[in-house]
């Protein structure tokens, strides 16, 4: 009986630790510190600039900011609001460092999908692991 499990559970868990080591190889110069310059990400303190000076002294976010693009709503830039999905994402990504976690979680929900459609557990794996890169 406990065999039987064993056989079936084996390839998922030996898919699961294929997923990590493939992506702990591929995310690796990003794990070490290397990281490409994104220029929106930097640029966009920036532009929420007068957004948050504007918080500081009312309170609140202003619904437009002027100065982007010859005005655009502020919601789009800076905003508050209450929201789950900062816990639901901690949850999802195991605890891994930024890049790895999404290309592990590229893998197995991809896995689960093919397991889903019928193919069989290698299948899966190699699937999964395709459409993560």
């Amino acid at each position: 009986m406990q065999n039987a499990l064993v056989k079936k559970v084996l390839p998922h868990v030996l898919a699961l630790l294929f997923f990590m080591a493939v992506a702990a190889l591929f995310c690796l110069p990003a794990i070490q510190g290397n990281e490409l310059d994104q220029h929106d990400n930097v640029s966009w303190k920036g532009m929420a600039q007068n957004s948050f000076e504007y918080k500081e002294a009312k309170g609140h976010f202003p619904l437009w900011n002027p100065n982007l693009f010859s005005g655009m709503p502020n919601y789009q830039v800076a905003m508050e609001g209450k929201s789950i999905l900062p816990n639901m994402t901690n949850i999802f990504m195991l605890g891994l460092p930024k890049p790895m976690n999404f290309f592990f979680l590229a893998c197995v929900c991809f896995y689960l999908l093919a397991l889903l459609l019928g193919a069989a557990p290698l299948v899966a794996t190699l699937v999964a692991t395709g459409y993560a890169f």
